[in-house]
């Protein structure tokens, strides 16, 4: 009889999680080093042992679609009933649902030594009030690549680490008569906005102030100035022409090929796509490249570095099994293997203090140099309307570049409708 009651409560514990499906939106895998296994892929791998080690449960990941680097897929997903039970992305995506009407509360399913291994700057981004309702998983960080082969060509020489604006000009000056360009700058849409955001940076406007994320503060003389600056690149040729139907694969490519001098990036951008480039054979030779503070006007004392965390959030939802596992698949994937993993790659900055970044990651370690000396913009990268902001300025540069509107024009416009999104929290 003892046993007949064990086996019933035993099979209580266990019928609650048979047959459950569990989807993970994640923006992307993380390839093997080495397969292991059999496995490629890291995610594949964390998938088949999480299956494994809870009988019954069926785990499907999807992968974000990319193209626009918006929060599309999981919008869609949400509005047709599926929501993921975890989502792992960048900040700037995954934290719009870092919010209690959709998260789950993580900190009970912590303990007190999980919370001590996070750095606490990244676990503060998924961190609201007494609640943690996303981990970290990594922060990117990004500064200006510059092409030394490129300017060597031309007989430019840096100044040392530290270049103005007029410093930039006088190089790309002399790059235009090579035929190839300084830099170059996006609008087609919103990915990778970070990357011409940074130019605000240099010119000493700022998004948000002290952490004061009611109002933006890029309508200014500084941000004018900045808006004029970037499309003085353009007009002059010393960056590609009509931006408002480029994005930042065509930027890549273009890096790649060794078609511009410098371009804001993290490091795990720069040797993949010169690898791609040497084994698509549009370089006869990789070119030598470094990181650099962006160029500033002489009216700063620094061009700022931009950074951000990748979170993990889970669904809540009112079924207490399904929300102790989605837990424990996120964690697989905040933790562990996979975390130990990832910290291989160039550009990779684990949120664990306990895993430090293994790579041999020269260009990683001088834009973490740089950060320290600059200090990053803050975007507002994280807050859970910054994917609706960022989507403001994109069609306004559009509209910018083509003539069609001032700078003065673009920031009055921003200013209101990024304003009005904070307003309506």
């Amino acid at each position: 009889m003892k046993r007949l009651f064990l086996f019933f409560i035993l099979a209580a514990l266990v019928i609650p999680a048979f047959g459950l499906d569990l989807t993970i939106l994640s923006s992307g895998q993380t390839i093997f080093l080495e397969p292991k296994d059999g496995y490629k892929a890291v995610d594949d791998y964390i998938i088949a042992k999480f299956q494994k080690e809870h009988p019954g449960v069926n785990v499907k990941q999807i992968l974000v679609d990319l193209s626009s680097g918006s929060t599309l897929t999981i919008d869609a997903m949400i509005a047709s009933g599926q929501a993921p039970d975890v989502y792992s992305d960048t900040g700037v995506r995954s934290g719009k649902y870092a919010i209690d009407a959709y998260a789950l509360d993580l900190k009970p399913y912590l303990t007190a030594k999980d919370i001590a291994d996070f750095v606490p700057s990244l676990l503060a981004y998924g961190t609201k009030g007494s609640k943690i309702l996303a981990l970290p998983v990594a922060t990117w960080i990004q500064a200006f690549a510059v092409n030394t082969d490129l300017m060597d060509s031309v007989g430019y020489k840096l100044p040392g680490t530290l270049w103005t604006t007029a410093d930039f000009l006088t190089m790309a000056e002399k790059v235009k008569t090579t035929g190839k360009y300084a830099t170059i700058l996006f609008a087609k849409n919103q990915s990778s906005d970070a990357w011409w955001m940074s130019w605000f940076g240099a010119f000493g406007a700022v998004q948000f102030a002290n952490g004061d994320y009611t109002r933006t503060r890029l309508n200014s003389p500084q941000g004018v100035a900045a808006l004029n600056f970037m499309k003085l690149l353009v007009d002059k040729g010393y960056a590609p022409a009509a931006p408002g139907e480029l994005d930042d694969d065509m930027a890549l490519e273009q890096w790649a090929s060794g078609k511009i001098v410098g371009l804001m990036m993290q490091s795990g951008h720069a040797p993949p796509s010169i690898k791609s480039a040497v084994d698509q054979k549009i370089l006869d030779k990789p070119f030598a490249y470094k990181f650099v503070e962006m160029p500033h006007s002489p009216a700063v004392s620094h061009g700022l570095a931009t950074a951000g965390p990748s979170l993990i959030v889970v669904h809540k939802s009112n079924d207490a099994t399904r929300n102790k596992l989605a837990f424990e698949l996120a964690r697989a994937f905040s933790a562990g293997e996979y975390m130990v993993e990832g910290a291989k790659r160039p550009g990779v900055f684990p949120a664990l203090l306990s895993i430090p970044n293994t790579a041999d990651d020269f260009g990683g370690k001088q834009i973490q140099a740089i950060m320290k000396v600059s200090g990053v913009m803050d975007l507002g990268s994280a807050i859970p309307q910054f994917s609706e902001i960022r989507a403001q300025m994109f069609p306004l540069l559009q509209e910018f570049y083509a003539g069609r509107l001032t700078a003065e024009q673009v920031l009055a416009t921003y200013e209101a409708k990024v304003n009005k999104i904070l307003a309506a929290k």
